[in-house]
């Protein structure tokens, strides 16, 4: 290959690159924005919600635990200590006092009676003493009334929303306003508090300015990554590409070599060196023909391995594919019992004398046929040589199942017909059984254990089983 045309692909290869890289980070940039700020915006969304929800448990709790002062001045007059009027003065004025919240317009508590008397008010003074009940806010609501009913309806009392000004001299436009009440009963009062939604605003955007602070740092930071990022990007994709045509010949010579060398010559007569084109051409041409030639040998080797461990005629294992599986079966230990099956085919020998090859093979492979339906796939099941077969068992139980498995090939068996005759075909099994727990495997003994039960069906005139005991 021409220098010239190496740093050609070299370059092609670098600009290729980087124009999916500038691409590439101006996406991830682009989605990085965009996730950021989501991600903020729900959790500025989150604290505001969080800021409401704080005010509104800072109001119901302030509410309740006056609700208990109330109480303990009540209990003063239950134990002769203030008569019932100067009990409820006493709660009266402590309440115009006390504030919760150090601002110069909130943190107060108001009273009313349930005919709507204005018992507190600390912020209108002048309206002590004065009925309310039919008082309204800006949207017309009659907001006493429905601070009666519904600290009535609950013991623990609830929230109402008016819109109301912060003080009636406000000129101001009137503003949503949450409040908490809740019922004293032994004085008939209606206790709460309540926040301009303004006040809750202004926590919510001292906090909203702390997220959006900590977003433009971090939105910073991930530039300078993001920037980073890019510029090392290109500089290990220069790297690359100053370089990466010399391993693609390497390659393409070694992939040629190996065929050559570890591949018989009826295999690689489609290789062609040298290679025509550019360097990744020239890869891709290597590689394809790499992989063709290797599968192709891949499967010529497999079809030899499966032509050496199968019958020919029956498609079943052969006598040495059947010992081989049937001791790696046996060394899984997976079953505390196997059975192996020697099997004949009964007066084979006549079937060919009688009615010719051809039929004595058909019948062959009918028999095989036969064991694969009635054993199934998991057994291993072989043609031992001749009319001889074998089949392990590793999934049957016990005696009795394999008894049952055997009774029905016996049966299956018979519906074979010899030649044009009504006569069926009759088998001779000798079964041994394999212990696992109580002894290590050995094949031969197993063997020569059915070959002796075998031998004792023939003797009492074939088409039957035993057990070697």
């Amino acid at each position: 290959m021409r220098t010239g045309k190496t740093q050609s692909i070299g370059f092609k290869l670098l600009s290729s690159s980087m124009s999916l890289s500038v691409l590439t980070f101006l996406v991830l940039g682009i989605v990085a924005v965009f996730s950021v700020n989501s991600i903020f915006k729900n959790n500025t969304d989150f604290w505001k919600r969080k800021v409401v929800a704080d005010y509104d448990e800072q109001i119901r709790s302030q509410t309740l635990q006056m609700r208990s002062f109330l109480a303990y001045a009540y209990s003063e007059f239950e134990n002769n200590q203030l008569t019932f009027d100067e009990a409820k003065k006493q709660a009266a004025d402590y309440l115009r006092a006390f504030r919760y919240r150090e601002t110069s317009k909130g943190g107060y508590f108001f009273v009313y009676t349930s005919d709507g008397t204005n018992i507190v008010m600390p912020s209108l003074p002048e309206r002590e003493g004065t009925n309310c009940l039919d008082f309204k806010d800006f949207n017309g609501k009659p907001y006493i009334r429905t601070f009666i009913e519904i600290a009535k309806s609950s013991d623990s009392g609830g929230i109402i929303e008016i819109y109301s000004r912060k003080n009636d001299l406000d000129m101001e436009a009137p503003e949503l306003k949450r409040n908490y009440v809740v019922y004293f009963e032994p004085f008939d009062w209606i206790l709460g508090t309540g926040s301009f939604i303004t006040d809750i605003k202004e926590t919510a955007f001292i906090q909203e300015r702390l997220i959006f602070d900590y977003k433009k740092n971090i939105e910073y930071i991930l530039f300078g990554i993001w920037l980073a990022a890019f510029f090392v990007s290109i500089f290990v994709q220069v790297k690359i590409a100053s370089k990466i045509t010399k391993p693609i010949i390497s390659l393409i010579q070694k992939n040629a070599k190996f065929i050559q060398k570890n591949i018989d010559a009826n295999y690689v007569s489609s290789i062609t060196i040298p290679f025509q084109g550019d360097e990744i051409s020239a890869l891709e041409e290597s590689q394809e023909q790499f992989m063709e030639t290797l599968h192709k040998y891949i499967d010529e080797l497999n079809s030899a391995n499966i032509r050496a461990s199968t019958d020919s005629m029956t498609k079943l294992r052969n006598r040495e594919a059947f010992y081989h599986d049937s001791c790696a079966e046996a060394e899984k230990r997976e079953s505390r019992k196997y059975y192996f099956c020697l099997i004949d085919l009964d007066f084979f020998k006549e079937i060919n004398d009688c009615f010719g090859h051809a039929e004595g093979d058909r019948v062959l492979i009918r028999f095989a046929e036969s064991l694969r339906n009635v054993f199934g796939e998991k057994s291993i099941i072989a043609r031992m040589g001749g009319d001889e077969f074998g089949v392990f068992c590793s999934h049957l139980k016990n005696e009795e199942q394999i008894k049952e498995v055997v009774e029905k090939f016996k049966s299956e068996v018979f519906k074979i017909k010899k030649g044009d005759s009504d006569n069926g075909v009759t088998t001779s099994i000798g079964i041994a059984a394999f212990n696992a727990v109580a002894s290590d495997f050995n094949f031969r003994v197993l063997y020569n254990q059915a070959d002796n039960a075998l031998y004792k069906v023939k003797k009492k005139g074939r088409d039957g089983w035993e057990i070697f005991r």
